[in-house]
Parts: C-alpha cells; sequence; structure tokens
C-alpha cells in the first residue's frame, strides 16, 4: 500500500508539473502569436504606404489580403473562387499598376476577373 502511494504521488507530481508546463507554454505561444500578428500588421502597414509602385503582383497580393478579412464564412467561400492567378494576367495585361488603383471602380474588378460582387464591394470599400 506505501508503494502505491508513493506510485501515486509521483504520478500526481508528474501531471500538475504537465499542466504548468503546458500552461507556460499557452502564455508564451499567446505572447509570440501577438508580436508576429503586430509585426506583419506593421508590415502590411509599410506596404501599402507604397502601393503607387506596385505592380500586378502586389496588388494581387493585397486583393488576397483583403479578401482573407472578409468577415462572414459564405463572403470568404466565395474569395477564394477567385483564381488570383488569372487577375494577375489581367492586371498585366492591361499594365495596371499602383498608380492605376486610385482610378479603380467596380466595372474594372469585373475586366480583371473578379465577378462576385459581394468580394467586389469588399476590395474597394
Amino acid at each position: 500500500v506505501d508503494a502505491s502511494m508513493k506510485a501515486m504521488q509521483s504520478s500526481l507530481s508528474e501531471c500538475v508539473n504537465v499542466i504548468k508546463a503546458y500552461s507556460e507554454f499557452l502564455q508564451n505561444n499567446k505572447k509570440y502569436i501577438d508580436e508576429i500578428k503586430t509585426h506583419f500588421e506593421r508590415k502590411w502597414i509599410d506596404l501599402e504606404s507604397q502601393w503607387r509602385v506596385w505592380d500586378a503582383s502586389d496588388i494581387v497580393a493585397w486583393f488576397q489580403y483583403k479578401a482573407g478579412s472578409m468577415d462572414n464564412s459564405q463572403a470568404a467561400k466565395k474569395q477564394s473562387t477567385v483564381d488570383w492567378n488569372e487577375v494577375e494576367q489581367q492586371l498585366k495585361r492591361r499594365n495596371i499598376t499602383g498608380q492605376s488603383l486610385e482610378n479603380f471602380n467596380n466595372l474594372v474588378f469585373e475586366l480583371i476577373g473578379i465577378h462576385d460582387f459581394s468580394v467586389v464591394t469588399h476590395l474597394a470599400a
């Protein structure tokens, strides 16, 4: 009985240590995730501030980033139907660069292959 009690106490101690280590992991993980999120938010802000010099691939990356932040899941599913490679090819074919963005309207989105109104509305906002 004494040996059994010591084994249970040892097992309990190990469990407590695992729980503490996991709790520390969660705290550190949250901290690191927050730091990474902040880092990439700053990177996007820097990138967005240079929009006038963007090429077609920069514009598509920005569209994908914005489309990925659509609020509801149905709209998010719609953005996944956009053929981003085709959009990039259309931008290149039409020589659309960052300077062109200030002249964008809903019809331009249609011409470059973004046909869903909810995606267009989100990107134009």
